[in-house]
């Protein structure tokens, strides 16, 4: 029965290479995000062993079939087993007379007992079998049993005697066998319970309760039922859906006697996943969530074992070992002959199998798609190919697409691209193109929040082309293969033939690259690269205090118009510091005159090795620097090298990781981490990383990501920047090499900061350098002045933590040194600092970065009714040029407010709202980010309303005063322990309720302000104003509450308001709400019923110091025209999309801060009519980078 597939299949280690992950749920602060595999891992049964977890899942007619993972805390897993090397019983599972798809083995049911695993499973059409072995990773022997007991639930006494519980989703009577003591025969059998409907049975036992959960499949419900015998009787609960979490689980108990719960949920395109939750316990019975939140799988919960590693099941493959990786899985049983990773070690063969289509094929190979978006990379060698042999790359689902590749008669290469969906049939794309190549590159790109697909080729592996458009994603449980959209290599031909195809390898990313940047040139495009160098430009200088000896490792940014440099200088007698440099322009760089750092009381002593940069979310310069350990300083002014703060460590001690020290440590972000990178200077390269809300701290036991066996190939020096205008990034680590040891760089690129890093083309090797001594000549035509390109920095495009670069602007500060008689100690080597300008630069060194307009932010002001308030701001560029300035409010301009400062006197409720300034040189303008004015008024109503009724009791039971606007705006506070209304009609004329509680005052300005009227739309005398509202809450608080809705036949006690005539659109419309807090906090904001929309300034919720206890519900924000949609909160754990998409009609991005998963869920309109749930229309940013992939949710 155990064929060489048990030694085929094992873990595959990668050397010299970090492993691409996906998905990864483990939020590196002691929570989580659900699902912990975003996956098919469908039919979930999950056993603790010790300390260890292990994982059973389904795989159908993949083989080797029944995938076993581990894990030692519930998050993070790897894939360590499977237990059916083969199908039997169906000549069809060798795709002989037909295919076998949605058949093979699911349901599995794991247990194990007294050093033995036991695995439960009934082969679709056969008999239930038994499979155990004492170690999970196998060998497993099996035993028959003489029935099917379909989705058979294993369970084992503490005294050995084992059952299988089994019922069927056509019926639901339950049926308990009992069996031997070798488990190979049932020697009783008897009816137990019936729930109709049920299927997928687990049994889990705790104290005297035996607990039995059930799947509904017909309404995708759980049910679990208790009982003091296994013999019944039970009682029942309805306990999740798939609206709740899922369908079909149970439970896990920890090490710590806490329980957790699994659960499967579809999910669209990518299948069935496995979401995890806590339990806790309430009269004995299971509650899924926390007594804050029960009954509910949470998207974010705490790591029910902390303290663990980041683990993932491996997924790019160099086929470099000589065994497949456990992450792939064959469609349907192989032939083994057909295949070779020996025949031409470092590549997979695949020789062709005989068949017409692919769908019939056999060999192909064949990987999950992973969510929420995944791209998967081969690179085949084709000359071996012969004359109708067709092979390729591409998905296999219920839809399969994929680019072909095939030779001609005239030996000449074609593509062609097919889309084949089960049960409706093949659709070609492209039929015959040619192409010129003895290699190819394929590219599958799956995205399943658009349910979405594209394939792509090209020719040299930077340069991609799509073949035959879009296509889409689908899982079906009737067709297809009942599994989400995998990545699949395929060979095949419909004669025999003895020709095959290599590939050469297998990667993986699912990090997407940004539509809106896809012109910009990738950083390989550049390659390789050529530089020029100037002559030495700063140079040690020494003082009465300091005999310096060398200038070295400089950090350089731009800013006030000027060149920051801070560097390390070392003296006569060995000793490192650093030093500050300023300069207008490199001519001057030269003449700049040092401010040694050890003149700061804070900083004398041994720091060295600075890295600079501004961190936005804390608003203060960073200066990064080694200690020896990593160590960092804070500044408010760059320019003020005096007043960087004491050194903090960013670790307590060495970490155990790092084993034979660390230095030159590097600092970057993304949208949602802080990553630190350092070398050792033997050959390992190392990542640390925390989450960006909790930097400086926080940071993770470091994890080699490279390693080299020559110390020097990884040496020191690294450097990391996004390149501009890419989803890439771009680093480059100093070597020694060449005859005489001389310093040089090797190149690396990666699509996110924790993914895998490959050289970098042509760019990666002493002979051909990122920048070295063989590719630098001397600006001037004569000799280069140094024998060493060693440690430095790129000229950035910003100064900001995303270390973002041009590649049209590349310039290189190093440290360079001429000849030093040998035996010279380190410290005394003479370096200066030179400029390496790219052959292939567009621009002079001395222009500034695309960030030349740097303007301040005005700051906001809580201002009384009658008050004065004055804005201003601070520009600066990189020359005197005159600036102009327009100031605005709401997006509307200010007539006459074109000064550095506007003053407003005699403040009124039409004065509140949002306030920036257009600040232009030339023909670049930068609009500076928001100051809120806040209202207070110590009046109950101000302005244009007046309270038309108080202390009305509603049959909900709250208490309100009602406030009718009479005017343009008005500003209130409500009365403690009740609501204060105030009432407007929207310009779709739907009458608009306010409803704010708590501290605070709520200011209410309309734009398109009409005089008050009665209604259009309703039975009405009352008359209102009409606007699109702006609303502006200060001084609140916690207690403070926030709801807008359009009233409706579910809204309104009163029904004849309503005509049957006329179309209701049921939803409140305003431009934006705008929120401070006196304490940073606030309630909750609940707009389920309300749209933002405007066509200037901002609309949507900008509250960015804010935490929200409560929910933040929008119904959709739109911008139109020049407005800019937001979502900007300090922070929230609950915020949805309540039926709306966010698609902005001006096709801006949404701003978006302040929470980790943005829910996309149903709504209804005040009339009672649905709004269904959306999928994402927009791309949503943080701090200018797209994280729509990393918070989008669809419930």
């Amino acid at each position: 029965m155990f064929t060489s597939l048990t030694r085929v299949f094992s873990t595959l280690v990668f050397v010299g290479m970090a492993t691409a992950f996906a998905w990864q749920s483990d939020n590196g602060d002691g929570t989580f995000t659900n699902p912990p595999l975003y996956a098919d891992y469908p039919d979930p049964d999950i056993i603790r062993v010790g300390e260890d977890f292990y994982f059973v899942t389904t795989t159908f007619v993949n083989t080797p079939g029944l995938r076993i993972l581990h894990s030692q805390d519930l998050v993070n897993w790897e894939i360590v087993a499977h237990v059916v090397p083969r199908l039997d019983g169906r000549e069809q599972y060798d795709l002989t007379n037909g295919t076998a798809y949605r058949n093979g083995v699911f349901a599995p049911s794991l247990r194990y007992h007294n050093g033995t695993f036991y695995l439960a499973v009934t082969p679709n059409g056969q008999k239930t079998r038994i499979y155990h072995a004492s170690d999970v990773r196998g060998p497993w022997e099996v035993n028959e049993l003489d029935r099917a007991a379909f989705d058979p639930a294993l369970f084992i006494e503490s005294d050995g005697t084992g059952y299988i519980v089994t019922s069927g989703g056509w019926d639901g009577t339950g049926t308990l066998l009992t069996l031997d003591p070798t488990f190979s025969r049932v020697v009783a059998e008897q009816q137990t319970f019936y729930i109709r409907g049920a299927e997928g049975s687990k049994i889990v036992r705790r104290g005297d309760w035996y607990y039995l959960f059930n799947s509904i499949p017909s309404r995708l419900g759980q049910t679990v039922s208790r009982s003091k015998s296994l013999s019944g009787p039970w009682e029942t609960r309805n306990q999740l859906d798939d609206t709740k979490g899922g369908h079909q689980g149970a439970i896990v108990d920890l090490p710590d006697g806490r329980w957790f719960g699994f659960i499967m949920r579809d999910s669209g395109s990518i299948g069935r996943m496995t979401n995890l939750s806590p339990i806790y316990w309430q009269d004995d019975w299971p509650v899924w969530g926390s007594p804050t939140g029960p009954d509910q799988v949470p998207a974010v919960a705490e790591k029910p074992v902390q303290g663990q590693p980041v683990r993932q099941p491996a997924t790019s493959d160099e086929f470099d070992s000589a065994e497949l990786g456990l992450q792939w899985a064959w469609n349907h049983n192989p032939d083994n002959s057909r295949w070779s990773l020996s025949e031409r070690p470092g590549f997979l063969r695949l020789k062709p199998t005989q068949a017409t289509e692919f769908w019939t094929a056999r060999n192909t190979l064949t990987q999950k798609g992973q969510g929420p978006w995944s791209r998967g990379e081969v690179k085949l060698d084709l000359s071996q190919l012969k004359s109708g042999v067709v092979c390729g790359f591409g998905t296999l689902g219920k839809i399969n697409g994929h680019i072909s590749v095939s030779r001609g008669e005239d030996g000449g290469v074609y593509l062609s691209s097919q889309v084949y969906n089960d049960g409706v049939g093949n659709e070609t794309r492209v039929a015959r193109q040619p192409v010129e190549a003895t290699e190819i590159f394929l590219r599958a790109e799956l995205d399943f929040q658009r349910d979405r697909a594209v394939c792509s080729y090209s020719l040299d592996g930077a340069s991609w082309t799509a073949l035959g458009g879009e296509f889409p994603l689908a899982y079906d449980w009737r067709t297809g293969t009942f599994q989400g959209a995998q990545f699949a290599i395929f060979c095949y031909s419909p004669q025999a033939s003895d020709g095959f195809v290599d590939v050469d390898w297998f990667r993986f990313t699912d990090t997407p690259a940004r539509a809106a940047e896809s012109t910009a040139a990738s950083i390989a495009a550049l390659a390789p690269f050529a530089w020029t160098s100037t002559g030495p430009l700063i140079s040690p200088v020494s003082d009465t205090t300091h005999s310096i000896v060398a200038v070295k490792d400089p950090t350089i940014v731009y800013g006030n118009g000027k060149w920051h440099v801070y560097a390390t200088t070392a003296d006569t007698r060995g000793n490192w510091s650093m030093a500050y440099f300023n300069f207008r322009t490199w001519a001057e760089a030269a003449n700049a005159k040092p401010y040694y750092i050890d003149q700061n009381p804070n900083l004398r002593g041994y720091h060295c090795a600075p890295q600079v940069f501004y961190f936005r979310p804390h608003k203060k310069w960073y200066l990064i620097y080694q200690s020896q350990h990593p160590t960092y300083s804070t500044a408010d002014d760059l320019e003020k090298p005096e007043t960087w703060t004491a050194p903090q460590p960013f670790f307590n001690g060495t970490p155990k990781s790092v084993v034979q020290g660390w230095i030159d440590y590097w600092i970057i972000c993304d949208e949602t981490h802080a990553y630190l990178f350092f070398s050792d200077d033997w050959g390992r390269f190392y990542r640390s990383r925390t989450k960006l809300e909790d930097f400086p701290r926080g940071f993770d036991e470091p994890v080699v990501i490279m390693q080299d066996a020559n110390r020097f190939n990884l040496f020191e020096a690294s450097c990391i920047y996004r390149v501009k205008g890419t989803n890439e990034y771009l680093c480059f680590i100093e070597a020694l090499g060449g005859p005489s040891g001389k310093r040089y760089f090797r190149g690396f690129t990666s699509n996110r900061l924790d993914g895998e890093w490959k050289p970098l083309a042509q760019a990666n090797s002493w002979e051909t350098p990122f920048a070295g001594p063989v590719n630098v000549n001397a600006a001037d035509g004569g000799a280069l002045w140094s024998v060493d390109i060693s440690h430095g920095e790129l000229l950035r495009d910003g100064n900001d933590e995303t270390m973002t670069i041009d590649p049209d602007h590349l310039y290189f500060l190093y440290q360079g040194r001429g000849d030093a008689p040998a035996g010279t100690e380190y410290s005394q080597l003479p370096y200066r600092l030179g400029l390496l300008q790219s052959t292939r630069a567009k621009h002079s060194p001395d222009t500034p970065p695309s960030q030349v307009l740097n303007v301040t932010r005005p700051q906001g002001a809580i201002v009384p009714v009658g008050g004065s308030v004055t804005f201003s701001v601070t520009a600066e560029s990189a020359d005197a040029a005159t600036f102009t300035y327009q100031w605005r409010r709401n997006g509307a301009d200010l007539q006459g407010a074109t000064s550095p400062a506007v003053t407003i006197e005699n403040v009124q409720p039409e004065n509140a709202g949002y306030y920036t300034v257009l600040v232009s040189r030339g023909s670049a303008s930068v609009l500076s980010e928001p100051a809120v004015l806040e209202l207070s008024s110590s009046a109950k109503v101000a302005g244009g309303a007046s309270e038309v009724d108080a202390d009305v009791h509603h049959q909900n039971g709250n208490v309100y005063d009602q406030v009718l606007l009479n005017g343009a705006s008005a500003a209130a506070i409500a009365d403690p322990g009740q609501i204060l209304r105030m009432s407007y009609v929207d310009l779709d004329d739907d009458i608009v309720q306010v409803e704010f509680s708590g501290a605070g005052t709520v200011s209410l300005v309309l734009d398109g302000y009409s005089a008050s009227a009665p209604p259009a739309k309703y039975n009405q005398s009352v008359s209102y104003v009409k606007g699109n509202a702006g609303i502006v809450i200060t001084g609140a608080d916690d207690s403070s509450n926030l709801s807008i809705f359009s009233v409706g036949r579910i809204t309104a006690v009163n029904q004849a308001l309503f005509r049957d005539e006329v179309s209701y659109d049921g939803f409140a419309d305003l431009a934006y709400v705008a929120i401070a807090s006196a304490n940073g906090r606030f309630g909750g904001l609940r707009a389920a019923n309300a749209g933002f929309r405007a066509t200037a300034g901002l609309t949507g919720v900008y509250a960015p110091g804010v935490e929200f206890a409560g929910p933040v519900f929008v119904n959709d924000i739109t911008a139109f025209d020049a407005a800019t949609p937001v979502l900007l909160l300090g922070a929230a754990t609950d915020v949805r999309i309540t039926g709306g998409a966010l698609a902005q009609d001006n096709g801006r991005a949404v701003a978006v801060s302040g929470f980790d998963r943005l829910q996309f869920t149903n709504g209804s309109n005040s009339h009672g009519a649905i709004a269904a749930a959306q999928p994402c229309g927009a791309r949503l940013e943080r701090y200018g980078l797209d994280v729509t992939a990393r918070l989008v949710s669809q419930q």
